[in-house]
């Protein structure tokens, strides 16, 4: 959902999107319940002429504002996020 949000507000912001891919990874309690303690998101997006600064507060309005699963989240769980801006969309499916 992350990538949906941040998707949406680049498209606002008058952003040149072709298509963004989220990789998650977490770390679990190891004692019951083993729920998660920390997430770390990594975003790759492209597009024709993506402006870093607008995809960073893309990233940073879906976490503050916009997705509802981040706000849920974030209570109980360390979220952290990267991104990267491909220059072609045959990176988004590596």
């Amino acid at each position: 959902m992350p990538s949906e949000v941040s998707a949406r507000v680049l498209r606002r912001m008058h952003q040149s999107i072709e298509g963004c891919v989220v990789e998650a990874r977490g770390q679990r309690r190891d004692e019951h319940p083993t729920s998660l303690t920390d997430i770390h998101l990594a975003f790759t997006f492209c597009g024709p002429a993506l402006e870093a600064a607008a995809v960073e507060r893309a990233i940073g309005l879906a976490e503050t504002q916009f997705c509802p699963v981040w706000a849920m989240l974030e209570r109980s769980t360390r979220i952290t996020s990267s991104f990267e801006i491909a220059a072609s969309r045959e990176r988004l499916a590596t």
